[in-house]
C-alpha cells in the first residue's frame, strides 16, 4: 500500500474517532468526483487536481439506477453479486483505482434507484417543474445492491481497492433523490430513508464490519409548492428520521433506531461562515451545533446504533465565485477565498472532521454552478487555473485581531504535521511573527503580538497626464488609436491618420477623462455610437470605460450578426471579452474609470483580460480568425448599445505584453495595485513551499449571497 493512502485511511479513521463537539480533532478535506472534469480522458488529471487540493479523501457517487438496467429488473440476475453480468462497473472501478493511485480515500455515496426497484403503485415523474426520483424505493432492494457495491470494493474482489467509507443516499430530504417527501399531509420520506439506511449498513457491515456507513446528507433548505412538498428542512428531516423530539433538550418520541456511524450535511448558506439560516429547521454552516446537539442527545438516547459516538461531516459544501458567475449576489471572489478559510476553521470548532468541496472546476458558462477551486479556462482540464479559493481551502488559515494580540488557526495541506512560521507584510516584505507546531493532524493555533505598521513612505506618483498617456500608446504602433478626446463635430479622430471614425446619435463630447487633461465621450445606451468601418486581424484592444449600468454591454466590437470577432465590454458588471469564446473578468461597472485590455495569442491559442494594469483572466481555445464593421459603443451581434463613458480606444495587430499593459496603465498617473495589502497575515509551512492564502485583519460585513448556483432560499 502506497505510504499516502495510508497516511489518508489513518486520517479519515481518527476524523469520526477524534470527533468532538468543541474542535480538537482532525480536519480532513476532500472533494467531489462531479461536473465535467471528473468525466472521460480528463478524468486521470482531475484526480491530480483533486489531489494537489490538499485533499485526502474524494466522494464518487454511485448512482445504482445508473450501474444497472433502470426500467426493468434484469432476468436471471443475482443483484448482491457484484459480478453479475446485468452490472456495469467501468465507471466506478475507474475512479476508485485513480483515487487510490492519488493517494485519496475513496469515500462512495450509493444513490438513485431504479425504476424497477420502486414501489407504492403510481408515481407522478414531477411535482411542478420538479423531478421526482426514486419513488419508495424497496429496502430489500437496496439491501442486495449495497452488499454487491460494498464487496466489489471490499479489497478481495478481482484485485480493486479496498473503500471504507460509505454514505447512504444524496439530500433524501428532496424530491429530486427520493420521494415521496410527504402523502396526504404527513412526513414519509424520513422513514422511508431510515429503512433504505438499516437495509444497506446491514450489508456493508457484513462485508467490513469496520466500514464507516455515513447516513444524512441533507440539503440545507426546505421548499414547499402549491404541488406538494419539494425539499423537507433538514432538522425537521433528522428529528423524524432519528425519532426525537425539537428544542433545547431532544427526547425520544418512537422507540425506532438507525444503524450508521457518521452524520453528514450539505449546510450551504445565503451569507458567510457565521451566517444562521433564517428558518429555524433549516440548517447552514452556523446552524451545525444545532444538528450536532440533536445528533449527541439522538446516540444518548439510544437511537444510532453504532460502535462508538457518531462522527460528523459536511459532504458538500461550497459558495458560487463573481467572475464568473455574473449575478451581482454570487460571492465577490476575494471574499469568498476568506470565506473558504474561515468556513473550515468554524467547521474544525463546531466537530466537523471531514470537510467536503462541491465541484473542481466550474462547469462550463450555460451552468450556474461556478463554485470550483480551479477556474474553466477553456475546455481542457490542463488548461485550468486555480482560484484563490483552491489556496484557502489547501492551506486554510485565520487571524483575528483581539485587542493586542492576534488569535490564529490553520490546517497544513494534506493535514501534514510540522511547523508553521507565521509572517505579517511589512513594506514589500514579509516580516516572521512566530512559529507554531502543530497536532498530529497538521492543525495549529496560537497567538501573536499586535503591532502598529509603521508609516510608509509616501512613493512618487507616476508622470501622468493624457500627453504622455498618448505617447506610451503611439509608440507601442497601434493599427489605430481613437482617444475620443473631440469637443465638437463627427469625426473621431484616428492619431495614426488610417480610420477616422463617425460619431452617430446622442453622443456627449468633452466629457471628463481618465487622466489629467483628457476628455471622453459619453454614450447614452441608445443610439450613440462611434462607426469605424471594416477591422480584421485585431490582436489587442485597449480601451478606458466608465460605467454604472447594469446592463450588458459592449465597448468596442468588430462581430458579425454571428458572433463571430472581437466585442470587448462587460456582462453583469464584470469586464467581458467574447471572441468565439467568452472571458469573465473583475468587476468594473462601478461608477469608476477602468483601463481594459483583451489580447489574443494565435500561436498559443490563449485570450486574455487585463483590468487596471494586471492579468485577470484566460482562456484557451482556437478562434476563428477575421473581422467585420467595427463601432465603440455598439456591436452588431447583441444589437445592443453602450451606456457610460468611454476613452483612448486602440487597437493592435500584435499581442500586448503584460509589462507594455502595465506600463499604459501607469501612464494614466496611476499605480497597479498590489498582490498583497499591508498588514495581511500569512502562515507557511517550514521545509516547503506550501503558503496560506493572506489573510485581512479586516473583519467584514456578512452579506447576502446566492447559497449555491441558481440562488435559494435564506
Amino acid at each position: 500500500m502506497r505510504k499516502g493512502l495510508f497516511f489518508a485511511i489513518l486520517v479519515v479513521a481518527s476524523a469520526v474517532s477524534a470527533s468532538t463537539a468543541s474542535g480538537g480533532g482532525p480536519l480532513v478535506t476532500a472533494v467531489d468526483a462531479d461536473g465535467d472534469a471528473f468525466v472521460g480522458k480528463q478524468m486521470p488529471l482531475a484526480f491530480g487536481l483533486a489531489h494537489e487540493a490538499g485533499t485526502t479523501v474524494i466522494r464518487i457517487n454511485v448512482v445504482w439506477s445508473n450501474v444497472v438496467a433502470n426500467e426493468r429488473k434484469p432476468s436471471p440476475f443475482r443483484p448482491d453479486d457484484p459480478g453479475d453480468p446485468a452490472y456495469d462497473w467501468r465507471e466506478t472501478d475507474e475512479k476508485v483505482n485513480l483515487a487510490v493511485a492519488n493517494d485519496l480515500e475513496p469515500l462512495i455515496t450509493i444513490v438513485g434507484a431504479p425504476r424497477w426497484a420502486e414501489t407504492g403503485g403510481p408515481r407522478p415523474d414531477r411535482i411542478g417543474p420538479f423531478q421526482v426520483n426514486s419513488w419508495r424505493p424497496n429496502p430489500a432492494d437496496a439491501r442486495a445492491f449495497a452488499r454487491a457495491v460494498a464487496f466489489r470494493y471490499g479489497g478481495t474482489f478481482q484485485g480493486l481497492p479496498r473503500v471504507r467509507n460509505w454514505e447512504i443516499w444524496n439530500e433524501p430530504n428532496l424530491i429530486g433523490f427520493l420521494s415521496p417527501q410527504a402523502d396526504a399531509g404527513k412526513l414519509v420520506a424520513p422513514k422511508l430513508y431510515r429503512d433504505l439506511v438499516n437495509a444497506m449498513a446491514q450489508s456493508i457491515h457484513g462485508v467490513h464490519t469496520d466500514n464507516l456507513v455515513a447516513a444524512g446528507a441533507l440539503a440545507p433548505f426546505n421548499l414547499k409548492t402549491a404541488g406538494g412538498v419539494v425539499a423537507t428542512a433538514p432538522m425537521q428531516f433528522m428529528r423524524d428520521f432519528l425519532c426525537m423530539s425539537g428544542g433545547a433538550h431532544p427526547r425520544a418520541t418512537c422507540a425506532d433506531t438507525a444503524t450508521f456511524d457518521v452524520w453528514t450535511h450539505h449546510p450551504f448558506t445565503s451569507g458567510g461562515p457565521t451566517h444562521h439560516a433564517a428558518n429555524p429547521d433549516n440548517a447552514s454552516l452556523a446552524d451545525l451545533p444545532r444538528m450536532r446537539r440533536l445528533l449527541d442527545a439522538a446516540y444518548q438516547a439510544g437511537h444510532i446504533r453504532s460502535n462508538q459516538a457518531p462522527g460528523f461531516w459536511v459532504s458538500e459544501f461550497a459558495w458560487d465565485t463573481r467572475p464568473p458567475d455574473t449575478h451581482p449576489d454570487a460571492a465577490p471572489i476575494a471574499l469568498q477565498a476568506r470565506w473558504v478559510s474561515e468556513a473550515l476553521y468554524q467547521s474544525w470548532k463546531n466537530g466537523i472532521t471531514l470537510f467536503t468541496w462541491f465541484l473542481l472546476r466550474d462547469e462550463n458558462l450555460s451552468s450556474p454552478y461556478q463554485d470550483g477551486l480551479f477556474f474553466r479556462n477553456g475546455e481542457e482540464l490542463k488548461d485550468a487555473r486555480p482560484k484563490p479559493t483552491f489556496y484557502s481551502f489547501r492551506f486554510p488559515f485565520v487571524a483575528y485581531r483581539e485587542g493586542k494580540r492576534i488569535s490564529l488557526w490553520g490546517r497544513t495541506p494534506y493535514g501534514r504535521p510540522g511547523n508553521v512560521a507565521v509572517q505579517r507584510r511589512v513594506g514589500a516584505r514579509w516580516r516572521w511573527m512566530g512559529t507554531f507546531k502543530t497536532d498530529r493532524y497538521g492543525v495549529f493555533t496560537g497567538d501573536v503580538r499586535y503591532g502598529k505598521l509603521p508609516k510608509p513612505k509616501a512613493a512618487p506618483h507616476p508622470p501622468a497626464g493624457s500627453t504622455r498617456y498618448r505617447d506610451v500608446v503611439v509608440s507601442a504602433s497601434p493599427m489605430s488609436y481613437w482617444p475620443l478626446d473631440e469637443r465638437s463635430g463627427s469625426t473621431a479622430s484616428d492619431v495614426t491618420k488610417t480610420n477616422d471614425g463617425t460619431y452617430t446619435g446622442d453622443v456627449q463630447l468633452g466629457v471628463p477623462g481618465p487622466m489629467p487633461g483628457a476628455t471622453a465621450v459619453s454614450f447614452n445606451g441608445k443610439n450613440a455610437r462611434v462607426r469605424l468601418g471594416r477591422i480584421t486581424n485585431v490582436h489587442s484592444v485597449e480601451l478606458w470605460m466608465k460605467t454604472r449600468s447594469g446592463a450588458d454591454a459592449v465597448a468596442f466590437s468588430n462581430r458579425n450578426t454571428n458572433h463571430e470577432f472581437v466585442a470587448l465590454g462587460l456582462v453583469g458588471r464584470l469586464a467581458h471579452s467574447h471572441d468565439s469564446y467568452p472571458i469573465f473578468a473583475d468587476a468594473v461597472g462601478n461608477g469608476r474609470w477602468h483601463h481594459i485590455v483583451y489580447t489574443y495569442d494565435t500561436a498559443a491559442s490563449t485570450g486574455r483580460v487585463y483590468v487596471d494594469g494586471k492579468l485577470s483572466q484566460l482562456a484557451v481555445w482556437k478562434r476563428l480568425e477575421g473581422g467585420a464593421d467595427a463601432s465603440i459603443a455598439f456591436d452588431a451581434s447583441l444589437k445592443s448599445y453602450f451606456a457610460g463613458q468611454i476613452g483612448q480606444v486602440a487597437v493592435y495587430s500584435y499581442v500586448l505584453s503584460p509589462t507594455q499593459v502595465k506600463s499604459h496603465y501607469e501612464a494614466s498617473g496611476r499605480r497597479v495595485a498590489p498582490d498583497v495589502a499591508q498588514g495581511m497575515i500569512r502562515a507557511v509551512e517550514v521545509g516547503s513551499r506550501s503558503a496560506s492564502l493572506p489573510f485581512s485583519l479586516f473583519r467584514p460585513h456578512d452579506r447576502y449571497v446566492l447559497p449555491f448556483g441558481g440562488g435559494g432560499p435564506g
